[in-house]
């Protein structure tokens, strides 16, 4: 039975989040935070790699584009989250002892309330090039991953 547009099957969860957390990692890493494109193409090839090789699993194209994408999109999403957190944790001091009390309100009231109209605006533009980049860059990473992966089928 064919995967609906909207959600993945659940046998490609596991490549989504293997390649989400790879494309993250890169993307929080200090040297390749400048040039982006190796997370968005190697986080989807991983995560590809992960089902094809690790799981013995058949991808057509189409679910390689999928595992792509949404690794990349997910990824993407995470790496900024983190990155908002950490830059609010710096600012209040949370990692000494007597700060520690601060957290639970941080992660609490984390992206319900901006600062201003511009940071909601900024955050909301963030999303929509990430979309873009993660479509452009992601979708086609997947694919890759699925011609080099697979085993003579395609």
């Amino acid at each position: 039975m064919p995967s609906s547009p909207r959600e993945p099957r659940d046998s490609l969860r596991l490549g989504i989040h293997v390649g989400a957390a790879v494309t993250a990692l890169l993307l929080i890493s200090p040297y390749v935070q400048a040039v982006v494109a190796p997370a968005y193409i190697l986080g989807p090839i991983v995560g590809t790699w992960i089902l094809i090789w690790h799981r013995g699993q058949s991808l057509d194209y189409s679910d390689g584009a999928r595992v792509g994408f949404l690794s990349s999109f997910y990824g993407s999403v995470a790496a900024i989250a983190l990155h908002h957190l950490a830059r609010r944790a710096e600012e209040l001091e949370i990692w000494s002892i007597e700060n520690l009390y601060l957290l639970p309100p941080l992660l609490a009231d984390l992206g319900l309330e901006g600062e201003s109209v511009g940071d909601w605006y900024l955050w909301m533009a963030q999303l929509v090039i990430l979309t873009i980049v993660a479509g452009a860059l992601g979708a086609p990473s997947g694919v890759l991953g699925v011609k080099l992966f697979s085993k003579a089928e395609h």
